[in-house]
């Protein structure tokens, strides 16, 4: 079998062989790519003072000094940021932001299949903006020295996030790469948006965890988690696949979790979630009302909660189609035999 070599084509691989680890090579597909003509091109972090205000690509690694939190700031709208297969490497910042984005509206971060590499903090962050994009960045967190696509890479912390949504109405956050965070991908108090806005598809969110977790060791205190919806509505979750979060720790981390009383009208439909060890796809607390999941292939989660498929709501609020596939389900939300027992 061929190896992909993008973002996109590890996806492809991922839906068809679950549990097959994820090969990252150097460079992105064909290596950095030209910059566009129209666009200033930058070879070191502009960092927090000099925030970028029209298209900016990458000419080189940008690596980070501590003055650079975050790396690359936007300050101001309509204006997109690519990496061209370049790396923005933090790993000399602790704690530090990458990317950010507050109150901004019509951006986007295009990957090329470039690196985001932190040492804990914040890979991409975006916070009360509009009409956001996000796609085709390799988002990693922990990696030692050494090269950025092959360095296995460890969650530490349940705090750090990969990309995060906070306040935000619309956004296309699709064909990444996501691994070693508290949580992989976190929406939070965040809405869909019209025209298509709402897409959270196609990416691979891996190997989240938290080694420091609150206890006891259940999947409700615990901040890790693949993907996260808290308080937010109207996204499509469409063909992402969410594997072994919470693997290697003694902290579960469920795959794909949804809380708050406000987050309805989500649909997750389609995705691969295996092999996460605080359950499947999950509403640990009563809360979440009106959301649609059907499709999903999520099996082998656990053993903390053997739950493939989990939903604390006291009574039947969500719709669960029995077309998932799932070997067990936990909880009263959920029709008795959505999942079977030996369901492959």
């Amino acid at each position: 079998m061929r190896t992909p070599t993008t973002v996109r084509g590890a996806a492809q691989v991922f839906a068809v062989l679950v549990g097959t680890a994820v090969i990252l090579l150097p460079g992105g597909p064909l290596g950095p790519l030209p910059a566009a003509a129209a666009a200033q091109v930058v070879t070191a972090c502009p960092g927090p003072g000099n925030p970028i205000t029209v298209d900016t690509e990458l000419g080189a690694n940008l690596v980070a000094g501590p003055a650079d939190n975050p790396c690359v700031a936007f300050g101001a709208d309509t204006i997109r940021l690519r990496l061209r297969g370049f790396a923005i490497d933090m790993r000399n910042v602790l704690g530090a932001t990458a990317i950010a984005a507050s109150s901004r509206n019509n951006v986007s971060v295009i990957g090329d299949d470039g690196f985001v590499l932190t040492s804990g903090g914040v890979g991409i962050s975006v916070n009360n903006g509009s009409n956001v994009e996000i796609r085709e960045v390799r988002v990693r967190n922990n990696v030692p020295a050494g090269s950025p696509s092959t360095t296995p890479c460890v969650a530490i912390t349940g705090t750090d996030r990969g990309i995060r949504l906070q306040g935000v109405i619309g956004a296309r956050v699709i064909e990444n790469l996501v691994e070693c965070y508290g949580i992989g991908v976190d929406v939070s108090n965040s809405t869909g948006g019209g025209n298509k806005e709402n897409l959270i598809g196609r990416n691979i969110i891996q190997n989240n965890a938290a080694v420091n977790c609150p206890l006891p060791e259940t999947e409700i205190v615990c901040t890790a988690a693949g993907l996260s919806l808290s308080s937010s509505s109207g996204w499509l979750v469409l063909r992402n696949t969410v594997f072994g979060n919470g693997r290697a720790v003694s902290f579960p981390a469920p795959g794909i979790v949804l809380t708050g009383s406000t987050t309805t009208a989500n649909e997750v439909l389609r995705n691969v979630v295996d092999n996460n060890t605080g359950g499947g796809i999950t509403i640990p607390a009563p809360g979440p009302a009106g959301n649609l999941f059907e499709r999903n292939h999520a099996t082998g989660n656990g053993p903390v909660v053997p739950a493939d498929l989990e939903d604390n709501n006291t009574t039947v609020v969500n719709v669960w189609n029995p077309n998932n596939i799932c070997n067990f389900q936990q909880g009263p939300g959920i029709p008795t035999g959505v999942c079977n027992p030996g369901e492959m």
